[in-house]
């Protein structure tokens, strides 16, 4: 009985000192540190598989050791841990979100301004916090705070590792796509003509551009079926979406759900790059080559994944012997790297995208400038530089003996708008004026020109050329009350050799655009798809989708 008094005494203690623990830790304003990394960690989340990993960690790394040392020298000044974590979080929340928010509510041309009335209306925030002596309250709600911002990096953290489990299955998914009966390569010849796939990003058509804007782009229209292409006024994208649209008419179907347990768009982006069109193809002799654009992945059955650097083209092949997205070699000239970091040969500076989000957007140039531009680190999907190489690659295609598949993805007219009318690279306006959109869609116009022409002369034998929009445009202003309808109206064009007729029916919607051509030059017998239009909510519910057929159709 004696021993049991300081037993029962001992283990009291031993849980008031728990207690007395945890309450000293949850009363520890954590959540400054945790709301500086949590908008990085979901920026990182919401472009997985997109961005450089190593630089996702250096970021949080920063974040974690500017937080402390700003945290260090405030608190001797304010003498309370709490309220110091309360002037920071302001501090840290508006830089953030600062440029994020920018690109969302406020006008063009005004960074600096919304840069400057940002930091003044934190630091008038912090300003009153650091002057009101209501310490109990600072006190009070960290432990609330605590709880929220571990909730913030919980939902962030829960998405990176979904969608990293996700990543195991791709190669697998990716191995199945393969052409099942690959025969022997052959030669450009009049029955196997070469065959260009062009996809200008968000190129709305003539119809639309004369409603939206009050531009005639007739010119250019002219200009390509004085060439022989042959151009539908009424072409319209399935999807108002680029990856539904690209998956839908590479693989001549309709997609409304997702089969896998990859993620929804890893699973629409590997739709596209390893698509049942390339499949085919390659199974009739054809070499399938990808000039990447950075929105897809480098596919797994191309028999050329070519990406742009400072320094040249440089080729990415997918590694077969390792069954993760992560084996990607880089066959530039001698001096590159040999390895790439895993998928970054497509992968764009998370520290640049980042940077577009914070406050610190308004010097971004300048950083990239001075960090992030390596000799063979590719182009941004956004650069200038990658459409004008990406353009001269298609020409020199034709140069080729094989009979090619090129399929290439052009983020223009798309914005930002990058060049002006006479091709100058101007930087990227992200949101253009009118003139300055228009401008740009005339230079794009006569550099498609000068690379048809290319083509065209330089191929032995009549080409199979399309040029064709994943979707329309938002840009500029209608008179029509519903604006959705010209995402769906889009620019299409089809050169095709003398010996094939093309006569696109009426409808005319993009899931049909290979059945048609297929048919007429392999005499092939695709079935033709009902003329269905689908409203993408939006990628972050990539597979919420509704049926405006009805409302939208060009009948």
């Amino acid at each position: 009985m004696t021993n049991e008094v300081p037993l029962i005494f001992s283990r009291k203690l031993r849980i008031h000192f728990n207690r007395e623990g945890l309450s000293q830790i949850s009363g520890q304003p954590f959540y400054l540190w945790l709301l500086g990394i949590s908008p990085i960690l979901h920026l990182y989340a919401v472009n997985f598989g997109l961005v450089i990993d190593r630089e996702v960690f250096t970021s949080c790394a920063v974040m974690l050791a500017a937080t402390t040392i700003a945290f260090a020298v405030m608190n001797v000044l304010v003498g309370s841990r709490h309220k110091t974590a309360c002037i920071l979080s302001v501090a840290s929340i508006c830089f953030s979100l600062g440029g994020h928010l920018y690109l969302e509510v406020f006008l063009r041309k005004s960074l600096l301004v919304w840069t400057l009335a940002i930091a003044a209306f934190a630091l008038f925030v912090m300003g009153v916090i650091y002057r009101s002596d209501k310490r109990k309250l600072f006190a009070a709600a960290t432990f609330p705070l605590n709880l929220v911002s571990l909730a913030l990096l919980a939902g962030s953290v829960t998405a990176i590792v979904s969608s990293y489990n996700d990543m195991s299955s791709f190669a697998l998914i990716a191995v199945t796509n393969a052409p099942s009966s690959s025969r022997a390569k052959v030669a450009d010849s009049t029955s196997h003509p070469d065959i260009y796939y062009i996809v200008p990003d968000g190129y709305p058509s003539d119809a639309w551009l004369d409603e939206a804007m009050g531009y005639d782009n007739s010119a250019f229209t002219r200009a390509l079926e004085e060439r022989g292409f042959v151009v539908p006024e009424h072409a319209q994208s399935n999807y108002g979406a680029t990856m539904h649209s690209l998956a839908s008419t590479l693989n001549m179907r309709f997609y409304d759900s997702n089969p896998t347990s990859m993620d929804d768009l890893d699973y629409l982006r590997l739709s596209v790059v390893d698509s049942e069109v390339a499949a085919y193809l390659q199974r009739q002799g054809y070499t399938y080559i990808q000039l990447m654009s950075h929105f897809f992945f480098p596919s797994s059955i191309a028999d050329i994944n070519r990406d742009f650097t400072p320094s040249g083209a440089i080729e990415i092949e997918v590694d077969p012997s390792d069954l993760s997205i992560a084996a990607f070699k880089n066959n530039s000239e001698e001096g590159a790297p040999e390895l790439l970091d895993p998928r970054s040969s497509y992968k764009q500076s998370f520290v640049s995208l980042y940077l577009d989000t914070t406050l610190l957007r308004v010097l971004k140039s300048q950083v990239d400038k001075l960090f992030l531009r390596d000799e063979f680190m590719p182009y941004s999907m956004k650069d200038g530089e990658r459409f004008l190489d990406t353009v001269a690659n298609v020409a020199a295609i034709a140069f080729m003996p094989e009979a090619t598949f090129t399929f290439a993805h052009l983020y223009k007219p798309h914005e930002p708008t990058v060049f002006n009318k006479q091709g100058d690279i101007i930087g990227k306006v992200f949101q253009p004026s009118a003139e300055e959109w228009l401008d740009e869609l005339e230079f794009i116009n006569s550099a498609f020109l000068e690379m048809v022409d290319a083509i065209i002369e330089n191929s032995d034998n009549p080409p199979v050329i399309l040029i064709q929009a994943d979707h329309g445009s938002l840009f500029g202003k209608s008179r029509t009350a519903d604006r959705r309808h010209i995402h769906f109206d889009v620019y299409a064009a089809a050169y095709l050799p003398e010996e094939y007729s093309l006569t696109p029916p009426r409808p005319f919607t993009l899931v049909n655009t290979f059945p048609l051509i297929l048919n007429a030059i392999f005499d092939t017998d695709f079935e033709l798809h009902p003329d269905r239009l689908f409203e993408v909510s939006s990628y972050n519910a990539a597979f919420d989708i509704s049926d405006v057929t009805d409302l939208f159709l060009n009948k």
